[in-house]
């Protein structure tokens, strides 16, 4: 049953601009989207499952899927810089590679991208954070500034990592999209801040 987890992740936003609701459909390509709304919809009446359908003005952001085990997508941060984080619906935080993280075990990866702190649009706070998942655990420096998931931006304080742990993902961080009372970075759930 691979589309059961990809059932359990449901996320929506509203977009202040629009006040139109943002979704996320999963399917693994293109030629299988017929087959997922069908499963949706078979899980739906057999589990009276209440699944939220699109509505008319949603959009779709793109994911990358990783063994029916981790999503990916794209995210900015700052004055446009673009990278693919690891989506989390069991943590909050917001958190991306900084240029000074270490790791014993390759966490930080060689020649992965890292966040540019000389951007002026984003400020250290003067504050630091550590948190520990499942797989292991990250630690860093906190800073304020503008972050995106596709055309929902918002202005938030995230994790900038200086020492990684038990992470090789893909991705060069990690988006939270849990809400913030399981927040270990304080002013920094985009799901609450997003609104």
């Amino acid at each position: 049953m691979k589309l059961i987890p990809a059932l359990l992740f449901a996320i929506s936003a509203v977009d202040a601009t629009d006040s139109g609701a943002i979704t996320v459909p999963f399917w693994k390509s293109p030629q299988k989207k017929q087959g997922v709304h069908k499963s949706i919809k078979n899980a739906q009446s057999r589990f009276q499952l209440n699944i939220l359908t699109p509505s008319p003005h949603a959009r779709s952001i793109g994911l990358q899927d990783f063994s029916d085990e981790l999503y990916t997508t794209n995210v900015t941060f700052g004055n446009g810089q673009v990278f693919s984080v690891d989506l989390d619906t069991g943590s909050s935080d917001v958190w991306i590679r900084g240029p000074q993280c270490t790791s014993q075990d390759g966490s930080c990866g060689t020649g992965m991208p890292a966040i540019d702190l000389a951007d002026s649009s984003i400020k250290r706070t003067g504050q630091t954070w550590q948190t520990g998942y499942g797989s292991g655990s990250v630690a860093g420096d906190i800073y304020k500034g503008r972050v995106a998931l596709d055309t929902v931006e918002t202005t938030l304080n995230f994790g900038v990592s200086t020492s990684e742990t038990g992470f090789n993902s893909p991705g060069a961080g990690l988006w939270g999209l849990a809400y913030a009372s399981i927040n270990q970075i304080g002013g920094g759930n985009f799901v609450e801040s997003a609104k």
